[in-house]
């Protein structure tokens, strides 16, 4: 079961994102639940809090929630990883990420140890607050 603060950040990710995207597009949210999203299928064995598919699925953008506890484990990194790998497979790829602030730095570092061990690029393309990465 999910915890009440990281239903509160997905809120979060769901009002940063969806309203400036929702023209021809297909939207998908697990973790919110409302009636009219269904959920997302796994990208590489991980279900997304919120996917957006845009322009005859050429485009995808990512929404993801992470509470204290998700931060420095080792399935926020491989979820990571696996979502950072998939985005190869559209002409535009957005991923953003809501998290309390205090956390902020702190999963940019875990990010940024993610891209320097498996050579991983697109980085420009994550936001963490609304803030590139």
């Amino acid at each position: 079961m999910e915890s009440q603060k990281h239903q509160e950040l997905c809120k979060k990710v769901f009002r940063r994102i969806v309203p400036a995207e929702l023209k021809e597009a297909s939207i998908y949210a697990q973790s919110l639940s409302l009636p009219e999203y269904h959920a997302p299928q796994p990208i590489n064995g991980f279900i997304p809090d919120i996917l957006i598919y845009k322009n005859n699925s050429s485009e995808i953008i990512i929404g993801e929630a992470k509470t204290e506890s998700d931060i420095d484990n080792k399935h926020t990194i491989n979820q990571f990883e696996a979502f950072l790998l998939h985005s190869v497979l559209f002409k535009r790829f957005v991923i953003y990420y809501e998290v309390e602030s205090i956390l902020t730095s702190q999963l940019r570092h875990l990010f940024f140890k993610a891209k320097l061990n498996r050579n991983l690029r697109h980085m420009k393309n994550v936001l963490i607050n609304g803030e590139a990465f």
